[in-house]
């Protein structure tokens, strides 16, 4: 008498390892030496009702395990992340570092692009490497380096005068109105 596939009375430990087994991605050739059972058995336990419900309760239950672990391992890495961000955007690393420098500035571009302020190519621009600043932050920007090339149009002139001074002092130049 041959049994419909639907017609498992009880549930065995061994149905259930049958069911792992093929959740965990095992070929019914490889299960039935191991649950001690020919191969039709193996077809006839996951392809019956409660063969089909349980591996779906299984798959399942590992996806949502799957997706809790990795949220909670996110969680918890989150704070070290940040840290080790911003180590890597508060460097000092100088533009000769090459790959360094190239990898600081990809850091530091990829942070400005996730709050708002990414590249046009990315934001539906044409500039090659621009980025879309507010009309208020490209102000501070252009007074920053006004200032700072004024800075340095002071400083060169300090440094010229004083090697000028003494020059003079030291009578090996022209001597100081």
């Amino acid at each position: 008498m041959a049994l419909s596939v639907a017609e498992i009375q009880r549930w065995k430990p061994r149905h259930e390892m049958i069911c792992l087994m093929h959740v965990a991605g095992r070929a019914n050739n490889e299960i039935a030496p191991l649950a001690g059972v020919n191969q039709e058995r193996v077809s006839y336990v996951i392809n019956s009702k409660r063969g089909q419900a349980r591996v779906e309760a299984l798959r399942k239950q590992i996806i949502g395990g799957a997706a809790k672990t990795i949220e909670e391992k996110l969680t918890v890495l989150g704070p070290t992340a940040v840290s080790n961000i911003a180590r890597t955007i508060e460097a000092e690393i100088p533009a000769s570092a090459g790959r360094a420098k190239a990898h600081q500035d990809k850091v530091s571009f990829e942070l400005l692009s996730r709050i708002g302020y990414g590249r046009k190519d990315q934001v539906g621009g044409t500039g090659e490497g621009s980025i879309r600043l507010d009309r208020d932050i490209q102000e501070r920007l252009a007074g920053a380096l006004e200032q700072s090339a004024e800075a340095t149009r002071i400083y060169d002139l300090e440094i010229q005068d004083a090697i000028v001074i003494e020059e003079s002092v030291n009578g090996d130049g022209p001597h100081p109105d």
